[in-house]
């Protein structure tokens, strides 16, 4: 798991250095960190009602998301 976690920290890295006109990272460092936390929160609520509710393969998607 922390080789995952490693390799997208080094893609978020390269997303921040980069700003690449197509990169959904770049787009939400641009709109600030409010913007940010509220995203996380949205993903975070939806991978644990999907957790409790929606069943296995729909909490692997938003956990994966």
């Amino acid at each position: 798991m922390s080789e995952v976690l490693d390799k997208l920290y080094e893609i978020i890295l390269q997303r921040l250095e980069k700003m690449p006109e197509n990169s959904y990272t770049a787009e939400l460092v641009k709109k600030g960190k409010g913007y940010i936390a509220r995203k996380v929160g949205e993903e975070a609520v939806e991978t644990i009602v999907a957790s409790l509710y929606e069943g296995r393969d729909r909490f692997i998607s938003e956990a994966a998301d």
